[in-house]
C-alpha cells in the first residue's frame, strides 16, 4: 500500500504538481531529489511529448552520478532528522515524563536511534528514486520524456519501507493513502473540470472540519467498541488523553464483564468467581 501512495505521489510530484496542495508540495520539494528548475523543465517537456532530457543534464550541478545520488540522500537526511527527532522525542515527554527521568540516557539513545532510522528510510527513497531516474535515461534511453515510468520509479523507491519495523510501515501506509486517493481522483477527473474548477473539489473553506470530525468519530468509536483495532501511537495518545475519565472507567468495567462472561461459558454456566478490576469489582 505504502508503495503504491509513493508511486502516485511521487508521479504528482514529478509530472502533474498541481495534483498535490502547496505545503505538501512544498515538503517534499525540500527533502526531494529534483529541484524546482529540474521539476519546471520536466513537466514541460512531458506535457508537450518533447525531447526526453539526459542523464547528464539531472547532475549537471554535480558533474558525476554517484555523488548526485550520494547527495541527495545526505540533503534529505539533513532535512528530515530534526523532523523525526520531534516526531519521537515529544511523545515520550509528554507522555512518560517519569520515564524519561528516570532513564534520561536509555531514553535519549531510544529517539534517537528511531530518528535515524525512519530519517534512512526517507533517505533511501529519495537517493533510489534518483538513482532509479539515472538508470532509466542511461539504459532505455527514451526518445520522449516520460511520464509512466516516474510513476513505476516511485513504486520501487516506495520499498526502502522495509526499513521501518512493521507496525511503523502500517502507520505510514494509513498516511500515505489518503494523500494518494486524493491526487487520483483529481487525475481522473475529466479536463473540462480542469484549472479554476478543480479546486472545486478540493477539501477547504472550512470542510477540513468536517473531515476531522468524521474521522474522530469513527477512532473514537473503535477505540471504545474494538480497541483491537486502534493500535500504536494513537491508543497511546487515547489513553493517557481518556485516563480516569468516566468512559474509560466504563470501557474497564465493560471488558471485565466480558472476561467474567466467558468463565461462565468455560464452566458450563456455573457462577464466576469474581474478577476485580483497577476500580473494583465487577
Amino acid at each position: 500500500v505504502f508503495s503504491l501512495a509513493t508511486a502516485q505521489i511521487m508521479w504528482s510530484y514529478a509530472v502533474r504538481r498541481d495534483l498535490l496542495p502547496d505545503e505538501y508540495f512544498k515538503f517534499i520539494l525540500r527533502c526531494g531529489p529534483i529541484t524546482s528548475d529540474m521539476l519546471f523543465e520536466v513537466q514541460r517537456r512531458s506535457e508537450n511529448g518533447l525531447e526526453a532530457l539526459s542523464a547528464a543534464w539531472f547532475n549537471h550541478d554535480c558533474g558525476s552520478i554517484p555523488l548526485k545520488i550520494a547527495n541527495t540522500f545526505t540533503h534529505t537526511a539533513k532535512t528530515v532528522v530534526p523532523v523525526y527527532m520531534v516526531v519521537y522525542g515529544a511523545p515520550s515527554i509528554a507522555f512518560h515524563p517519569m520515564r524519561v527521568l528516570r532513564s534520561p540516557v536509555s531514553s535519549v539513545v531510544r529517539v534517537v536511534s528511531n530518528a535515524l532510522r525512519s530519517a534512512t528510510m526517507l533517505s533511501t527513497l529519495c537517493g533510489s528514486f534518483m538513482a532509479m531516474v539515472f538508470a532509466h535515461r542511461l539504459w532505455l534511453k527514451p526518445a520522449r520524456e516520460p511520464r509512466l515510468a516516474y510513476w513505476i520509479i516511485g513504486f520501487f523507491s516506495g520499498l526502502a519501507v522495509m526499513l521501518e519495523p512493521k507496525k511503523r510501515r502500517a502507520e505510514l501506509a494509513l498516511f500515505a493513502f489518503p494523500r494518494m486517493m486524493d491526487s487520483l481522483f483529481h487525475a481522473l477527473l475529466p479536463s473540462r473540470l480542469a484549472g479554476r474548477h478543480r479546486a472545486a473539489f478540493r477539501v477547504g473553506n472550512g470542510s477540513e472540519v468536517g473531515v476531522f470530525a468524521i474521522c474522530s468519530a469513527v477512532v473514537l468509536s473503535h477505540y471504545r467498541h474494538e480497541p483491537d483495532c486502534v493500535t500504536g501511537w494513537l491508543n497511546t495518545t487515547l489513553k493517557h488523553l481518556l485516563a480516569d475519565t468516566a468512559w474509560d472507567k466504563d470501557m474497564r468495567e465493560f471488558n471485565m464483564r466480558q472476561v467474567n462472561q466467558l468463565h461462565v461459558d468455560s464452566n458450563g454456566g456455573e457462577t464466576p468467581t469474581t474478577i476485580s478490576s483497577p476500580r473494583g469489582s465487577c
